[in-house]
């Protein structure tokens, strides 16, 4: 209370005279760096700018305004509706209907909460059709383009690796055309929000920048180490994003990709009266675009597993002495994906975790936040992949590396794997399984995921995880030895 404003403001000229400034630089790895005397001139040159140089400078430029958001039911959206090619009855309360441009539109009658109508809209292929020179512009593909609202808000598609999504309930019967119509509009929506891309391509540059850096192009290795190639995984630099990712580029990866439907699955779930829906559906699904040929999903170079191990040494800077280990199994030829084989790999992560703490822990005092993780997957093809990753004393990184694959090693050969240790992670699942029972967008996930892969592994069955034994874990877990690789990564100072 006893400072003045006074003696505040010349406090900050005193803080701001320029005599106690610390100035940082920082340039991509390839840069030319200027030296003291250039940046010696270009500070002084900015403290000598008069007020009018500095007017003109602070004055904003004319900035593009982002697309706003249209109602449909403003718009006159003219369509060329398609045809009913074939109806399948597949029971009292499932029909399939094909239309004429590929869609499959399953009509499933059945009780709903708020009687409402459930739509849900895949096309199986994602951004796995982008090649890899644009594959950075996946995450553009759903925002960066004019989008739609309607009475009930808006909706976007979800774009994934594998599949895009749009899944909405509709409460109000007359409200389906409205509905399709805006289903319609943001499947084709292919004008591009210029001041969205700006937007998204400063956020990339930096991202570009931070990713840079010698330690974190070394993690970015470690990372990818399994893969055959890691072109569509590692971030962009900034000189592909200057040179590749321009707007013109995205404006041919938007329009193409939003030029085939054939292929897709619509699945409308409710109490309805067909007849009353299905002009709409003729006159908004039916007449997306399509191509002669169905989308399908893409599988990449990136997308596979290497067949022969390795080991890759990565040295970073540290002021202490550092060592991050990953040690990576895949399992990729052969592999099956099922709710059994599922089921053995949740255990396995379970039992692989309590025994790496365990058994690690007890022989080596310098190995710290061991942990592990087991993955499967279905999409692009079936594969698995157990990570086991910790940090440790460098200079013990590979005896401790022994020590884990000798753990391994022992689980599939010995006793380690006990019906205790298989039990308790049943217990925690037994404790969670309310998380995963069935709800309509479940049932309708599933139908879906049904019909486009010809499986469908529910997350929460613990029927099967009840079944694995010591015996069938030990069986696994030898597979994996057998039939996969290992690849094992090590960040370190030494």
């Amino acid at each position: 209370n006893t400072i003045s404003k006074e003696q505040l403001n010349q406090e900050f000229r005193n803080l701001t005279n320029g005599h106690n400034m610390f100035l940082a630089l920082m340039f991509p790895e390839s840069a030319t760096l200027p030296n003291e005397e250039r940046v010696r001139g270009i500070l002084n040159r900015v403290k000598n700018l008069s007020d009018e140089e500095l007017a003109d400078i602070n004055e904003k430029k004319e900035q593009p305004k982002k697309l706003e958001m249209l109602d449909v039911d403003t718009l006159d959206i003219p369509t060329l509706p398609g045809t009913v090619v074939k109806t399948i009855v597949r029971n009292d309360s499932i029909s399939e209907v094909m239309l004429s441009n590929g869609v499959k539109v399953v009509l499933w009658k059945k009780t709903t909460d708020g009687n409402a109508i459930n739509f849900t809209f895949v096309r199986p292929s994602g951004f796995s059709v982008l090649k890899d020179e644009d594959i950075q512009f996946h995450d553009m593909l759903a925002f960066v383009v004019r989008r739609y609202c309607n009475w009930n808000g808006s909706t976007s598609l979800m774009v994934k690796p594998f599949e895009d999504i749009y899944d909405r309930p509709v409460y109000e019967k007359d409200k389906v055309e409205s509905f399709l119509k805006m289903l319609y509009a943001t499947l084709t929506s292919t004008e591009v929000d210029v001041a969205a891309f700006e937007e998204w391509m400063q956020g990339k540059q930096t991202g570009a920048v931070a990713t840079s850096t010698p330690t974190a192009q070394a993690q970015l290795r470690i990372a990818h180490l399994p893969a055959v190639s890691a072109k569509r995984l590692m971030p962009p630099t900034l000189e592909a994003l200057e040179t590749s990712y321009t707007l013109d580029r995205f404006r041919e990866v938007v329009k193409d990709y939003y030029s085939n439907f054939n292929g897709s699955v619509l699945v409308v779930q409710g109490e309805y009266d067909t007849d009353s829906i299905m002009p709409s559906i003729l006159k908004y699904v039916a007449a997306l675009p399509s191509k002669p040929e169905s989308v399908k999903r893409m599988a990449w170079h990136a997308d596979h597993y290497k067949t022969t191990n390795s080991t890759v040494v990565e040295k970073i800077e540290n002021a202490a002495p550092y060592c991050a280990t990953n040690l990576y199994y895949t399992w990729e030829n052969d592999y099956a994906y099922t709710q059994e084989i599922h089921a053995h790999n949740l255990v396995l992560q379970s039992v692989l975790g309590t025994l790496l703490f365990n058994t690690l822990r007890v022989q080596h005092s310098d190995i710290y936040t061991p942990s592990c993780g087991v993955q499967d997957d279905l999409l692009p093809f079936p594969r698995m992949k157990c990570v086991i990753s910790y940090t440790c004393n460098p200079t013990q990184r590979e005896r401790i590396a022994q020590d884990v694959v000798q753990l391994m090693q022992q689980m599939a050969e010995g006793d380690l794997i006990t019906q205790e240790l298989i039990d308790n992670y049943v217990k925690e699942s037994e404790k969670r399984k309310d998380m995963f029972k069935d709800t309509e967008a479940s049932l309708r996930n599933e139908y879906v995921m049904r019909e486009l892969n010809g499986i469908v592994v529910k997350q929460g069955d613990v029927t099967y995880i009840k079944q694995v034994t010591p015996a069938s874990l030990k069986s696994h877990l030898q597979q994996l030895l057998t039939k996969g690789n290992l690849h094992i990564g090590y960040l370190t100072t030494e």
